[in-house]
């Protein structure tokens, strides 16, 4: 046996030679079958030349001999990856990552890694347990997050218990408001449920979240980049040309915002006579002044227009400074802006009348 050893360890060491490791390895297991140190180096050759079936026969035999709760674990916990990474085995995966458990109550990554087999497995209640363990452990906040959002997922998808799952997702949002996963997986879960009043107050509120840390720091692109995207989920493209532009003048415009901006920048011009439809009032007026009080004043607007003509003194303006150039650049000026609000033609004397309609 010890000879095979110093062969083994020749063949491995000095000649680069595994396959002949290999075969001195397993005639000295044919004497001793138990042989610790020849079970861990043959299954490291296994690996080292990805034949991972055969590592995993040869670990398995190394976990039977030993002793060690804490080494034994390492070997659990090595099965469980080979199992879920190189030669995908489900069921020998979850068993050798729970009996990993079962050493080590709290061990992060086995509780990890059984949760994503769960989820293939599509064992949700297993899923929905060790998920929630993670997340109680969790010091990282990010990560919380993302343990929140997986929870949410299974009470929707797997145990479709849409109450649950609302919970979570703004329990993932209340961790942390300004992350866009948080924000978007709510977005969606309401669209989902079909209920898109509280789509839209949500994503309100994130609009406000982002704004408010832009009063912290204005030139903040993480910001920028979080209204780019509420915008989109929003479906309001002004909102969204907005923040790439900003992000593209700090200098952070990513992938996404550059290709936004190539394809609608290109249609933004002057508003022209677009500013004086009434289509447009909802968006032109003030949110404080009530759309019927508007409607009662543009029916009017012929006799009061005649009731209360424009009186240039009060601006301190007399005839004798009236413009006569057709092309004085105050006159044109003034009669672009008519122009674009499908008024008349003014002169001189109106100019005054012009400024006040503008201001008020």
């Amino acid at each position: 046996a010890e000879l095979h050893r110093r062969l083994a360890e020749l063949a491995r060491a000095h000649l680069d030679d595994r396959e002949l490791a290999r075969q001195q390895l397993n005639a000295l297991l044919e004497l001793s079958s138990d042989d610790p140190a020849a079970l861990e180096t043959l299954g490291e050759l296994y690996e080292a030349d990805g034949r991972w079936a055969e590592a995993a026969d040869t670990w398995i035999r190394r976990a039977r001999v030993e002793s060690s709760k804490t080494r034994l674990r390492d070997l659990l916990l090595r099965l469980g990856r080979i199992y879920q990474d190189e030669a995908p085995d489900l069921k020998r995966g979850i068993l050798s990552l729970t009996k990993v458990l079962a050493l080590d109550e709290n061990n992060v990554e086995a509780l990890q890694r059984l949760s994503d087999l769960y989820m293939k497995d599509l064992d949700f209640e297993q899923a929905l347990a060790v998920t929630t363990r993670l997340y109680e452990l969790e010091a990282d906040p990010q990560r919380k997050v993302d343990h929140l959002l997986r929870i949410a997922n299974i009470h929707e998808d797997g145990l479709r218990d849409a109450h649950q799952a609302s919970r979570s997702f703004r329990q993932a949002l209340e961790a942390d408001p300004a992350d866009l996963k948080a924000i978007g997986a709510l977005c969606g879960f309401y669209a989902r449920q079909g209920d898109q009043r509280s789509v839209m107050i949500h994503l309100d509120r994130s609009v406000a979240t982002m704004r408010n840390r832009l009063l912290q720091d204005p030139f903040e692109s993480f910001a920028y980049r979080g209204l780019f995207k509420i915008f989109g989920w929003r479906k309001h493209p002004d909102g969204c040309l907005c923040a790439a532009q900003v992000l593209d003048a700090l200098g952070e415009r990513g992938q996404e915002e550059r290709e936004f901006l190539q394809t609608h920048v290109g249609g933004v011009g002057n508003p022209g006579s677009a500013l004086g439809a009434p289509e447009h009032d909802e968006w032109t007026f003030l949110k404080a002044i009530p759309g019927g009080f508007r409607q009662i004043f543009q029916a009017l607007d012929a006799t009061l227009g005649k009731a209360f003509k424009a009186d240039i003194r009060k601006h301190g303006v007399g005839r004798s400074e009236r413009i006569s150039s057709s092309n004085h650049p105050v006159k044109l000026l003034a009669e672009g802006l008519f122009d674009e609000d499908r008024t008349e033609d003014v002169d001189g004397d109106g100019i005054p009348d012009v400024v006040d309609r503008f201001s008020n």
